[in-house]
């Protein structure tokens, strides 16, 4: 398992796909979980330099089918 931690606000919209991805197969997707709402929450109250904060556990389910 990898652990990324984004908190640039670049790295934050490159994985803008990927979290819309993993909502799709959430049990109880909602509206307030999507890549959109929340970075627009964060851009309407983000002071002048703030960062995004964003940990990332990551599984590598290639490296789990060989074990």
């Amino acid at each position: 398992m990898r652990i990324n931690v984004i908190s640039d606000q670049t790295e934050l919209l490159l994985i803008e796909n990927e979290w819309e991805s993993l909502i799709s197969e959430s049990a109880h997707p909602s509206i307030f979980m999507t890549f959109d709402y929340q970075y627009a929450g964060w851009s309407a109250f983000r002071g002048h330099d703030s960062a995004p904060l964003v940990i990332m556990a990551v599984s590598d389910y290639s490296q789990r089918s060989r074990a």
